[in-house]
């Protein structure tokens, strides 16, 4: 696995533009520490990929779950 078991476990690849990997993340805290990896994490996965396809990650975390009244009843 090029990003490792724990990173695997807590983002997956979302989409792809222009070399920008965007990756959703389980929490704001797993996507704030998949940044502060990027360059580690950018050069395995294009160490995986065989050539530099990827040259940033764009890290989101997953949308909240949308609260009403109605579904709380």
């Amino acid at each position: 696995m090029a990003v490792g078991d724990a990173v695997a476990a807590q983002a997956m690849p979302t989409g792809e533009a222009a070399g920008v990997l965007t990756v959703t993340c389980s929490s704001a805290v797993w996507a704030q520490e998949i940044d502060l990896m990027s360059v580690t994490l950018i050069a395995s996965l294009n160490n995986a990929l065989g050539a530099d396809q990827v040259v940033s990650l764009r890290c989101q975390t997953v949308a909240a779950k949308s609260w009403s009244h109605e579904s709380a009843q």
